[in-house]
């Protein structure tokens, strides 16, 4: 019933609403933007759209801000889940990456002490071994050299083994003051030096004897690295290996005599004495220092501070020793009777071993007539002898010793009944060396393996001294006819085969082990004694297991400390 309005009345009433709805209140409805801008309905009457447009814009933004939250609620909580199985696969892998790589450090750090101490500084000493043979024969015929001739030079090849028995008997005190690797340091180096002087020496002189003597006599000397190196480098590999290790050492020298023998018979047979020597001399043992020891120049220069600390410490500990410190001194170092009847047996072993061996590298001219081609075929047998010392694992080193050493004796004995440089005379000679190449190993192994550590202070130096005592009678050996050598070097064979049957047989190193454990305990619980009030008599055990003793000893010494008589106890 009611009249509609004028448009100006209905305006007046509407107005106000847009300003009190307006979310912009400081914007004026000019400045306002046009989605803000009110617009008629279709029944006349002005509607906001913003309004409601507004009202779903955050209803839709609640909806995707509560959906984003939970999505990004779940995305860290996967994200922290896989965060943990990794820190927890890291943490179960680390301990396998760290073994892992500690067996890979440990792996590269034995190739290179094998390379180094074993082939460079080890197989490499075959130069300075067998070169002089046809050294000599190059300097007696330069016409610069008039006092070195082919009468001469075998004093000069005889020096070189009298240094080595000089150098092997102040071998304990050196040990005593440096260590092995300093001392394998210094020799080597040394090495070095007298390669160099003898290249230049000679002709500074007019080839005079008597330098070339001395220097071949220290050249002897510092060829007592022989000894200590063997030994360092099987402080440096497993136990388990050390056999492998010294047998392929001895594989890697009978190669590099076979390169010598070649190379000085063929393509290096014109060239330069000196070049030669530069050659063979000079870069292994560099080499070997650079690969074996990288700070072996800081070690080198450390070397008299260290021997005068030394000195001033053995000054003052005599100055200021008592009777106590002399007696623990002496316990310790000393040898016991069954040690010394075993350095006695060894000793003879490498008394053969030197004269026999490098008396059949000295005597390659007598055997045959063409002297590279008799040196080449024994150091062809040395491969295949030092091979078959691996067979002192299955056998038994003492019994593997014992027999090579008798058949080579057999072999130099037929050897001396033959023509002399006939392929019989050769042949026997070969198979004989074969035998000395196993015998000359074992003997090696032995030395490391049958005297604990304490004691190599004292046995080594013997043994290089029976050694050099033996090969000091090489370099005559060889200028002797076969018929004469080969009987003396089969007699010294049958000589060490029978003191080889004195040493202990290390077949199996775990049963060494376990005789060891088993005889210290027999010896620590044989006579153990309880409580006197309720005891008078020592008690007795059997020797039990070692592995039972062990979880016996708990229950015992419970008896025993509540008092409790105890006879003829057994393991349960």
């Amino acid at each position: 019933g009611l009249s509609p309005q004028p448009e100006s009345e209905t305006m007046a009433l509407v107005a106000p609403a847009p300003a009190a709805l307006n979310p912009f209140p400081g914007v004026t409805a000019s400045n306002t933007p046009s989605w803000l801008k009110p617009r008629l309905s279709g029944n006349g009457h002005r509607e906001f759209v913003q309004v409601s447009k507004t009202t779903k814009t955050t209803k839709t933004t609640t909806k995707h801000a509560a959906a984003s939250g939970l999505g990004l609620a779940g995305l860290a909580g996967l994200g922290g889940a896989m965060r943990m199985a990794r820190s927890r696969c890291k943490a179960r892998c680390a301990p396998v990456q760290t073994l892992t790589q500690t067996k890979q450090v440990k792996k590269f750090q034995m190739l290179r002490d094998f390379l180094g101490i074993g082939v460079l500084l080890g197989s490499f000493q075959a130069a300075w071994h067998i070169l002089p043979v046809f050294l000599d024969l190059k300097i007696a015929a330069d016409p610069s050299l008039p006092m070195l001739t082919e009468s001469t030079l075998p004093v000069a090849k005889t020096a070189i083994f009298t240094g080595w028995l000089a150098g092997s008997m102040c071998l304990r005190h050196a040990m005593n003051i440096f260590s092995k690797e300093e001392l394998v340091v210094a020799s080597a180096s040394g090495l070095v030096l007298v390669a160099l002087a003898t290249v230049i020496l000679p002709h500074l002189t007019g080839g005079s004897l008597m330098v070339f003597t001395m220097l071949r006599f220290v050249y002897g000397i510092l060829m007592n690295i022989a000894t200590v190196q063997i030994v360092l480098l099987q402080m440096k590999m497993p136990a388990d290996r050390r056999h492998q290790a010294v047998v392929w050492k001895n594989v890697f020298y009978s190669i590099v005599s076979i390169l010598v023998a070649f190379a000085c018979g063929g393509p290096t047979l014109n060239l330069d004495w000196r070049l030669e020597a530069l050659l063979w001399y000079a870069l292994p043992p560099f080499f070997g220092l650079c690969v074996s020891f990288p700070n072996w120049w800081k070690t080198l220069r450390s070397l008299p501070s260290i021997a005068k600390h030394k000195l001033q410490t053995s000054m003052e500990l005599r100055e200021l020793s008592s009777k106590a410190y002399t007696e623990t001194e002496t316990a310790t170092d000393a040898l016991t009777p069954m040690m010394r009847r075993h350095e006695i047996a060894l000793a003879t072993c490498f008394v053969a071993c030197g004269c026999a061996f490098f008396g059949l590298s000295y005597s390659a001219r007598q055997l045959s007539s063409n002297v590279y081609k008799s040196s080449m075929l024994l150091n062809m047998a040395d491969i295949l002898g030092f091979l078959a010392a691996m067979s002192a694992d299955v056998f038994g080193r003492k019994r593997v010793q014992s027999c090579c050493f008798t058949l080579a004796a057999i072999c130099l004995l037929i050897c001396s009944t033959g023509v002399p440089g006939s392929a019989f005379v050769l042949s026997f000679a070969v198979i004989g060396r074969l035998c000395l190449d196993v015998s000359f190993t074992t003997v090696l192994v032995a030395m490391a393996n049958i005297f604990p550590e304490s004691a190599q202070k004292r046995v080594l130096p013997t043994f290089a001294i029976a050694t050099r005592t033996g090969s000091l009678l090489a370099p005559f050996m060889g200028t002797l006819p076969a018929a004469i050598s080969c009987p003396l070097f089969s007699a010294l064979c049958f000589v060490a085969a029978g003191a080889s049957l004195i040493l202990p047989d290390t077949k199996n190193p775990e049963i060494s082990k376990k005789a060891v454990r088993a005889d210290d305990y027999q010896t620590s619980a044989k006579y153990r004694w309880s409580d006197q009030s309720s005891m008078t008599r020592p008690l007795r055990l059997q020797q039990p297991k070692p592995k039972r003793a062990i979880l016996y000893l708990p229950q015992l010494w419970l008896r025993q400390s509540r008092g409790q008589t105890l006879t003829n106890a057994t393991s349960p």
